[in-house]
């Protein structure tokens, strides 16, 4: 057998024995979250939620849009399917978090080769930002795998040697069009990716086309939910009547002057006796919110740069939920943080950076570098936390993967 038939043979058996530990890591972690499980926040309203769309047939009690429905949506179809709830979704979260580690290794290979690949492997499989919320009902179980899985889409349609791939850029979009119903961060994404492939191609060309029919797609996918907020609430919404309260929780004293706080989203005290949302409906709060983050910013702009490296150092800060649900010893709680700086100081940051330095002129990783500026640019706008991070997480462990496997061997050529 020669080498290259052995690598062939072997990266298979290593790609399984891979997706089962990481299945299995994440369904440990699920399964030992559930039995102290307690909905609480933004877990009981996805509950609540699906629950009311199960039985009522209805978007809440009484109608809201203050969540986006994918998510919702697909909780109830595992309700509707099984007959236990926080267990069946625990399980559908090991299953959605080894689906991003499948797709990161086949973006990695796609764009790398395959022992970057098999390295990616290594990165994703034990990531502690990945397996944050195996162990909770959170939206961004399902949005990192379709966030990966738009990724991996485009990167094919743009790199289709045949012309323009019409098909390719239609499933492009139409999984951004479900990203943005799971969460609403990738929105202005949208406008940006033409403007991307137009300035790339330094004229409007095939690419800049489809790109244009991917946000095509895109739009038809959300507007069967404009159409309903619309219907129900009475006015235009994009993505969510939560976005008010989003700003106001990055925009106020405790976010840029308490160190406790600083550069992290904190819950707007809506109990307080001169509370300005009493007695407004849900699109009206929606806009006082954003009223009031926009008047603190703008009145407190000139310390706006020093929330920004605070904002940073949060996304490096790992601590998943299930800690605080299980017993542990202190000392033991105190020091499971510091694998999550380990992990990207060490093993990740480094090498990103340098290979993202050494391939800044590479075409076929215009669409990775353009999605991390974006979604730092979301960061640096809103709040630092690990959930900011992990839509990004899979790029990162594609530039440090293709980094390690500079640094260790030799470069194969690029996998077809």
């Amino acid at each position: 057998m020669t080498p290259k038939t052995k690598v062939a043979a072997d990266s298979p058996r290593i790609l399984d024995i891979a997706l089962i530990l990481s299945f299995l890591f994440r369904l440990s972690l699920g399964l030992l979250s559930a039995s102290w499980y307690v909905p609480a926040g933004d877990e009981g309203e996805y509950l609540l939620l699906a629950d009311t769309l199960l039985h009522e047939g209805k978007f809440g009690v009484p109608p809201t849009a203050y969540r986006l429905p994918l998510y919702p949506m697909l909780l109830a179809s595992v309700q509707a399917l099984t007959s236990v709830t926080i267990s069946a979704y625990l399980v559908l979260n090991a299953f959605l978090g080894t689906a991003a580690v499948l797709l990161i290794y086949i973006l990695c290979h796609r764009l790398v080769n395959d022992r970057a690949a098999r390295i990616s492997l290594l990165l994703s499989v034990a990531n502690p930002f990945l397996m944050t919320h195996a162990g909770d009902v959170l939206t961004e179980n399902l949005y990192v795998p379709l966030v990966l899985a738009f990724l991996l889409a485009a990167v094919a349609a743009s790199e289709d040697g045949e012309g323009l791939s019409w098909s390719r850029w239609a499933v492009a979009g139409a999984l951004l069009g479900l990203c943005n119903l799971t969460r609403p961060t990738l929105l202005l994404f949208g406008l940006l990716l033409p403007i991307f492939y137009l300035l790339l191609e330094r004229k409007p060309g095939a690419q800049t086309r489809g790109a244009v029919l991917a946000v095509a797609v895109s739009v038809a996918f959300l507007l069967p939910w404009w159409g309903r907020n619309y219907a129900v609430m009475g006015h235009f919404i994009p993505g969510t009547t939560a976005e008010g309260f989003v700003w106001l929780g990055c925009y106020n004293d405790m976010a840029f002057h308490d160190p406790a706080f600083r550069g992290a989203w904190v819950n707007y005290n809506t109990n307080i006796d001169d509370n300005p949302f009493q007695g407004k409906t849900e699109f009206e709060r929606d806009r006082l919110a954003s009223a009031m983050a926009r008047e603190y910013a703008i009145a407190h702009a000139g310390e706006i740069p020093r929330t920004l490296p605070w904002k940073l150092m949060r996304t490096f800060y790992w601590r998943p939920h299930v800690v605080d649900r299980i017993w542990l010893p202190e000392w033991f709680r105190s020091i499971i943080p510091a694998w999550g700086f380990l992990y990207s100081f060490v093993f990740v940051y480094p090498l990103m950076l340098w290979e993202g330095w050494m391939r800044r002129k590479e075409r076929s990783f215009g669409a990775l570098f353009l999605l991390s500026a974006y979604f730092l640019l979301v960061i640096l706008a809103t709040y630092g936390s690990r959930r900011m991070r992990l839509p990004i997480e899979g790029v990162m462990i594609v530039f440090a993967a293709a980094g390690w496997d500079r640094l260790t061997g030799k470069v194969y050529s690029p996998a077809q």
